[in-house]
């Protein structure tokens, strides 16, 4: 017979569990926005927020 083995891990960029939570929430809203307003004003500043965020709290 033959085995084969994977071994993987996961690691986030965001350490902090309180604030991958808060990324998650904002995540959802913020594509829901994009589905459904993608050319309105509201949508582009959650997107902003979002992405500003992860690149202040990502340990890279």
């Amino acid at each position: 017979g033959e085995r084969r083995v994977a071994v993987t891990w996961v690691q986030s960029l965001v350490r902090d569990p309180a604030r991958r939570e808060l990324l998650y929430e904002l995540d959802l809203a913020r594509e829901r926005l994009l589905r459904e307003r993608p050319d309105a004003e509201e949508t582009r500043r959650v997107d902003n927020t979002y992405v500003n965020l992860v690149r202040m709290w990502a340990e890279l």
